[in-house]
């Protein structure tokens, strides 16, 4: 496991340069004392907010006498960014832990890879509204599934230029429920644009 969080790590200075999800991931944590030695183990887990569905697969199991909140929190995000559970590699537009005793006090830095930290004194419904305000302009949401993001994420169709997938399977999926029947009236659109 640690050597997994290592490995992500030397990564850390290309999140950045990764695609932006709308979306905010909040770090929970729960600690566990039964172990044989007596050392209390913290587990910790990121959770999208608007789906409270895992980011990623990976959980993170340590000591807490071994590394402090912050740090697990932060390995976990770098490791959440390149390795979701869905879709491609992403950041995501915010961050949030849970209101828990150990995360009290504690602020994750990661404006430096564009990434907004909420305070968990914020309400989740404050947070979730902020991700529903339309001002995020430069957000686009994929046909399909309607996941938003920075232009980066997406992919136009291939024929008509005027609608953005999240990736080839939303593409797909679409081209068979909705998008054949569309396609070339919004081809004839886009010609006169």
């Amino acid at each position: 496991l640690h050597s997994l969080f290592e490995e992500s790590s030397k990564k850390m200075e290309n999140i950045l340069n990764l695609p932006q999800e709308c979306s905010c991931w909040c770090f929970g944590d729960f600690e566990y004392s039964f172990q044989p030695d007596g050392k209390v183990m913290r587990f910790m887990a990121v959770l999208d907010i608007a789906t409270l569905q895992p980011v990623t697969q990976m959980t993170s199991f340590v000591y807490k006498s071994d590394i402090s909140y912050e740090e697990q929190a932060m390995m976990l995000f770098d490791y959440a960014c390149f390795h979701p559970v869905r879709k491609h590699s992403r950041r995501p537009y915010y961050v949030r832990l849970f209101n828990t005793p150990e995360a009290r006090g504690v602020v994750l830095d990661v404006t430096k890879f564009g990434v907004n930290f909420v305070n968990f004194e914020t309400s989740v419904e404050i947070t979730l509204n902020m991700l529903t305000q339309e001002n995020h302009v430069w957000f686009r949401r994929c046909f399909n599934c309607g996941l938003r993001g920075t232009p980066d994420m997406f992919i136009p169709c291939s024929q008509c230029k005027a609608v953005m997938y999240c990736d080839q399977e939303c593409q797909m999926e679409s081209w068979k429920t909705r998008h054949k029947t569309w396609c070339k009236k919004f081809r004839t659109y886009m010609k006169m644009e």
